[in-house]
């Protein structure tokens, strides 16, 4: 009897832990900032910084950004922005060269305070949550023969993966806004989402076209509130993943992505944004597979 054997490779998720990190910060308002008469508000979102997979532990580091929504002492609408570091150990696995680790972050409680007209403590907690995957290896029988039994030999259709990564989608753009920016006094309510045109893979690279569709409020010097405005900005990038063959097919699983629009140091009519998406991705090729 003569045995003939696919490989087939399937990522499988090898570990998962998720732990809570404590994130504290002190505000202290620079003295160009207006005193503080009410806090109307207040948010943080986290951003991924690194990642690091030893043999058994992961590092996360990640940014919290603050944003605090206050009146001031002549009744005027502000807006102050933050930034605290953290870095987050998870251990208990046993990790080997290849292994992917998928990171997902969430605020799970949320604490802030005046304790002065200028200093503002924040208290919160944040769930980190860590996944990996590794590729294993299944074999599948393609054709027996065996003279005892007649042969019923079964077309089947096979999904050979080629490669299996995580990479993180950066841009980095311009983004024209709505009035002159001396008119405005902060950002509110930044949202991202990512449309995909297209995914096809080169030799050794992927590219990676779509569009990033931001939508965002902002307080006016005059402390009113804006209604929400939308601007789309078209990306196309190009991404080393090695493995990857001419004309495979490629999945793409999205984690939340986030957005940080700055108003400093570019031109008045503009705004700066950094925009942060971890992507899984999957490709290779549809393969006929003989089934007995």
């Amino acid at each position: 009897m003569e045995n003939k054997v696919n490989s087939l490779i399937i990522p499988a998720e090898i570990f998962t832990q998720t732990k809570e990190q404590p994130l504290e910060a002190d505000l202290i308002l620079p003295d160009y900032y207006p005193e503080i008469s009410k806090i109307l508000d207040c948010g943080v979102a986290l951003t991924q910084e690194a990642v690091t997979l030893t043999a058994d532990k992961i590092s996360v580091s990640g940014a919290a950004n603050v944003k605090l929504l206050y009146l001031s002492a002549d009744n005027e609408l502000k807006v102050f922005d933050a930034v605290t570091k953290y870095t987050k150990l998870l251990s208990g696995g046993s990790f080997e060269t290849g292994d992917v680790c998928l990171i997902r972050q969430s605020v799970i409680s949320l604490n802030f305070r005046a304790v002065s007209p200028r200093k503002v403590e924040v208290r919160a907690a944040a769930a980190v949550k860590a996944t990996v995957y590794r590729l294993n290896e299944t074999k599948a029988l393609s054709d027996i023969a065996d003279t005892r039994l007649e042969r019923h030999i079964k077309e089947g259709s096979g999904f050979v993966i080629h490669t299996f990564a995580c990479t993180k989608l950066e841009l980095n753009e311009k983004l024209s806004l709505p009035t002159d920016k001396e008119k405005i006094a902060g950002i509110l309510r930044e949202s991202v989402r990512i449309n995909w045109n297209e995914i096809r893979a080169i030799q050794n690279k992927l590219m990676l076209n779509g569009t990033a569709e931001i939508g965002f409020s902002f307080v006016s010097t005059q402390g009113e509130v804006s209604a929400a405005h939308t601007v789309t900005l078209p990306f196309t990038q190009i991404r080393d993943v090695y493995g990857v063959e001419e004309n495979d097919v490629c999945f793409v699983t999205q984690q939340d992505a986030s957005v940080r629009i700055d108003l400093k140091n570019v031109d008045p009519g503009d705004a700066a944004v950094s925009i942060e998406a971890e992507l899984m991705i999957v490709t290779g090729a549809q393969e006929t597979i003989r089934l007995v």
